[in-house]
């Protein structure tokens, strides 16, 4: 060792920051989801709320799934038995329907201002004049891909979370 000794009291003091950090988000989050749940029994949207941390999205009454026909993809299913599945990410329907959007799940933080103002002008000046996005910096493909992996996450949170409190209709 080169003579220096570890601390135990800043180690053990550290160990309680963390501890109460983490009660102290656990309580904040409980906090909101009892007054969300409360403003969702006002607002008669409650049939939207959940407490659950886990859902199903079939479960989910406001969140509405892009669909697409699979009857030509299917051998041996017929018009009539009307097949639909979800639109796969990136295909050629996937991205002809997201172009008539002018926010989509990629540019939110952006579009909301959180982004700065510098990007808020961008993406304007790009969903408006120039009609086309730029290619992404590999920092935001990283995130993006972090977007795509957790997206099932954010839409049953959106639609049972907030949707009920800001949108209850």
């Amino acid at each position: 060792m080169n003579g220096s000794r570890p601390n135990i009291r800043t180690s053990f003091h550290s160990y309680l920051d963390s501890r109460k950090t983490n009660e102290i988000l656990q309580n904040s989050l409980n906090v909101r989801n009892t007054l969300s749940a409360f403003i969702c029994k006002l607002q008669n949207s409650d049939n939207f709320w959940t407490d659950n941390v886990s859902v199903p999205l079939s479960s989910i009454t406001n969140c509405h799934i892009l669909k697409e026909n699979i009857i030509d993809e299917v051998p041996g299913v017929t018009e009539t038995e009307n097949v639909h599945l979800p639109v796969k990410q990136r295909s050629t329907i996937w991205h002809d329907l997201r172009s008539q959007f002018m926010v989509t799940g990629s540019t939110l933080f952006d579009a909301a201002g959180f982004g700065g103002l510098s990007n808020l002008r961008s993406l304007f000046h790009h969903v408006h004049i120039v009609k086309s996005m730029p290619t992404p910096s590999e920092e935001v493909q990283k995130a993006m891909a972090h977007g795509s992996k957790n997206e099932i996450n954010a839409i049953a949170t959106i639609c049972t979370k907030v949707l009920p409190v800001y949108f209850p209709q």
